[in-house]
């Protein structure tokens, strides 16, 4: 049995960076969680960066 992902048509298409950073930001405010650990990479560096603006406070 193959199993494909629900959103295969969309896989490797190209996106906006914007696109990338609503997703994110909707991320952080679902998420209930308030104990996160960071690798310190650049991805990393970017959720603080969001987080900042969302909490103001990290």
């Amino acid at each position: 049995m193959i199993v494909y992902p629900k959103n295969w048509i969309e896989v490797g298409q190209p996106i906006l960076t914007g696109q990338i950073e609503e997703r994110i930001v909707q991320i952080l405010f679902e998420l209930n969680c308030y104990c996160l650990s960071f690798s310190g990479g650049l991805d990393s560096s970017l959720v603080l960066y969001f987080m900042t603006l969302i909490f103001k406070k990290v």
